[in-house]
């Protein structure tokens, strides 16, 4: 039930939501599994500063994208619940994935792969937004900034995706 109440608020928004999210937090900051929810909750959220609320949420002190539990309760929900950012005509959204992807595929090329199944689908979607999702597979698939190639795991899921 709190859970809910606090998808709500953080729905609606403004600051009884964000008193909300910070008590929710305290009170449950020595719990990982519920702090997932508190992580979840945030990135499903649609709202117009989605992809910020992201940007903070990664650099939260109670986010590791070491841990596969917290990447998949914010980046996977982001790609997967939080359709009208994530899918934002920008691209915005496939940028700020591919870049977590590059991080995670040095990290945990297992998670990696689970985490780029959303880009995956990228003939799913209109043109425009079509050719923006290939692109930054594209760019995964080129690897990493320093030279190195991106896992054998990530690579398998790109190619198949992109053939």
């Amino acid at each position: 039930d709190t859970v809910t109440g606090l998808s709500a608020l953080t729905y609606l928004g403004g600051e009884t939501a964000k008193t909300a999210l910070n008590l929710f937090h305290e009170r449950f900051m020595g719990s990982p599994l519920v702090i997932n929810k508190w992580l979840d909750v945030q990135a499903s959220n649609p709202s117009d500063d989605a992809l910020d609320v992201m940007l903070y949420l990664i650099q939260h002190p109670s986010f590791s994208i070491e841990n596969p539990n917290n990447v998949y309760s914010s980046l996977l929900a982001f790609a997967t619940r939080n359709t009208l950012a994530f899918h934002d005509r920008s691209g915005a959204g496939y940028r700020f994935l591919a870049d977590q992807i590059l991080k995670l595929d040095k990290i945990n090329p297992m998670v990696a792969a689970r985490v780029v199944n959303p880009l995956t689908h990228w003939r799913r979607y209109e043109t425009s937004l079509s050719q923006l999702m290939r692109g930054e597979l594209e760019r995964i698939l080129e690897g990493h900034e320093d030279g190195t190639p991106i896992s054998d795991n990530v690579r398998e899921y790109l190619i198949k995706s992109l053939d």
